[in-house]
């Protein structure tokens, strides 16, 4: 299975680069509810057509959260990431770029980066017919950079909720 996986990899470098350059070039920061949510619309359209439902959560003065799930009920693997940025001002900050094989642009590492290798975990399972057999939630909050003051309470409920279905898994 690890060289099916790299063959995807190896075969969609340029997709995958793609996305992270879009979800890059949205400058993301907290306070900029368009284009947050223009990241979580990204993420939505990658995602869904994996037999995703897709739940978007009201955050008030931030942008939406993204709820994503492959599964109804039963005891998921439960991840998670932040689609907002730190920075308030991008006059400074360098635009997206490939320097050899790394990325450069705000947000490449922390936390785009990230969900753009999610995304692509999760269409490589998908490629390979085994994601349907992995019941997954997906959780994307808009204000991490703000110290997640709305989506505090939904990690929460969502963190319970899998703890829960783990002990019910338990007992059986």
């Amino acid at each position: 299975m690890i060289r099916q996986i790299a063959s995807y990899v190896d075969g969609n470098k340029s997709e995958i680069v793609n996305l992270l350059r879009d979800l890059v070039r949205q400058k993301g920061g907290s306070e900029n509810r368009e284009a947050v949510n223009k990241v979580g619309s990204a993420l939505a359209r990658e995602i869904t057509p994996l037999g995703f439902s897709l739940e978007k959560l009201d955050a008030g003065k931030y942008a939406d959260h993204v709820l994503l799930q492959n599964h109804a009920g039963q005891r998921s693997i439960f991840v998670g990431g932040h689609m907002d940025t730190t920075f308030t001002d991008y006059a400074r900050l360098p635009e997206f770029r490939l320097e050899g094989d790394k990325a450069v642009g705000p947000g490449t590492a922390d936390m785009l980066g990230g969900l753009t290798v999610l995304t692509y975990a999760l269409k490589c399972l998908g490629s390979l017919g085994v994601l349907k057999d992995i019941p997954i939630t997906a959780f994307f909050n808009s204000d991490e950079e703000r110290g997640s003051p709305d989506s505090k309470k939904v990690f929460e409920r969502l963190a319970r909720q899998a703890e829960q279905e783990a002990e019910e898994k338990r007992r059986r």
